[in-house]
């Protein structure tokens, strides 16, 4: 399938106005059911930087400690409508081994090659997890759980042949193995994978670390922050709303992203592959 086009600016428009209701209606749940979360990731960047969204983001990542989050599990069937949570444990279709927090009177296409998933407009939910304080170690754990997500995703989202050419020998290893995990993938059950990654994810207590951090990352320990800067939360403007962040967002955002309040040149800013349906 050939890339979708930009969405255009009125579409844009849309998504992020449907994307701020969302993150409205999820920060008044999290107060009604004394739930934490937190803007992350660049959403968080965008209240820091430009006290919104990102001008070219297309979509909102939130994170929650692990208690948090598995409590908003056990209460998706209270929350109001049209907004429903996208989980493996509540639907065995869903192929992001994290939460969507969704608005089921709207509907977009995301996609993956030859693969797709279409919902309601969502926002990303990651559990916030200890991990270890050593880096080895920590290393291991974020590696274990990449692995497992790798495979989680093949196993739902099925083959698709690589594209990037640029390293022959790392295109025809992809080209040959990946079929073929694919094949011994495809024999063992979903449950399986997503029980194993989700159990190895929130292995570490946060009680009993000082360090903690998203493992459901692609960017490895770099998504791994101390204890501390979580400790307390603010409200921070978002393009006329208030949300919360860490009080120390400073030290999260120059772990992430190093000098944060300076853009990307236009050539590093990155959109993701979605079509809005309605």
């Amino acid at each position: 399938m050939s890339m979708i086009k930009p969405i255009s600016n009125n579409d844009n428009k849309t998504l992020k106005n449907v994307i701020r209701n969302n993150l409205q209606a999820l920060h008044e749940f999290c107060e009604e059911n004394n739930l934490t979360y937190y803007l992350s990731d660049g959403t968080l960047l965008g209240a820091i930087r430009h006290q919104g969204m990102i001008p070219w983001d297309d979509d909102a990542d939130v994170c929650m400690p692990r208690k948090d989050y598995n409590r908003l599990l056990e209460l998706s069937g209270e929350l109001p409508k049209p907004y429903k949570l996208g989980h493996f444990s509540l639907d065995p279709h869903y192929i992001y081994p994290f939460i969507k927090f969704m608005d089921s009177n709207t509907e977009i296409i995301e996609y993956f090659g030859e693969a797709s998933y279409k919902a309601g407009v969502w926002v990303d939910i990651f559990p916030l997890d200890g991990t270890y304080k050593s880096i080895r170690v920590r290393k291991l754990h974020y590696a274990l759980v990449r692995n497992l997500r790798f495979l989680f995703q093949l196993r739902v989202r099925s083959y698709r042949a690589p594209e990037d050419k640029t390293s022959t020998i790392k295109y025809w290893l992809k080209k040959i193995i990946k079929p073929l995990l694919y094949s011994i993938i495809k024999a063992i059950p979903k449950s399986l994978i997503f029980n194993q990654m989700d159990f190895i994810a929130k292995h570490v207590c946060t009680d009993k670390t000082s360090v903690v951090g998203n493992l459901y990352t692609s960017i490895g320990i770099k998504a791994s922050h101390k204890k501390e800067w979580f400790e307390e939360k603010q409200l921070v403007d978002f393009d006329g709303y208030k949300f919360f962040s860490p009080k120390g967002y400073d030290g999260y955002l120059t772990n992430l992203y190093g000098d944060y309040m300076t853009p990307p040149p236009e050539n590093e800013r990155k959109q993701h592959n979605i079509q809005i349906l309605k």
